[in-house]
């Protein structure tokens, strides 16, 4: 090579520069694939809802990072609840703020709730978004 694209210093910053768009290609495929696959388990959820199955199966994260920020703005603002995550329940008319907190965290999504709503109103909104 002739010129400045024979100094070191400019092929690891371009070196550097592709190793970028690669992971952000990859991040990308990983997304769609997450929502391709999603988009199958939501029909299987609204048919087993409807059919009064009541479990759930849980959808493939798609939102890269914590939702913690999200669910403490959805806290509700007269229960104590703790932000303590167990594990996934397929129950979801069995779950508890907790849980809803929980969901809202790992998925990066809240769902549509608002600080305000009961946990009737949250679970339904959970239950919507898994299966619609």
């Amino acid at each position: 090579m002739l010129g400045w694209f024979n100094s070191p210093e400019v092929d690891q910053q371009i070196l550097a520069e592709i190793r970028a768009i690669v992971q952000s290609v990859e991040e990308l495929q990983q997304t769609i694939f997450s929502i391709n696959a999603n988009g199958r388990i939501r029909a299987l959820n609204d048919l087993e809802s409807r059919a009064g199955l009541g479990a759930l199966r849980p959808l493939q994260k798609f939102n890269p990072g914590s939702g913690l920020n999200r669910a403490i703005a959805v806290l509700p603002i007269s229960d104590n609840v703790d932000v303590v995550m167990p594990q996934w329940n397929p129950m979801i008319d069995s779950w508890d703020h907790n849980e809803v907190l929980r969901a809202i965290e790992f998925y990066n999504e809240d769902f549509g709730i608002k600080q305000d709503y009961d946990l009737i109103a949250r679970k339904t909104r959970v239950r919507r978004w898994f299966s619609s």
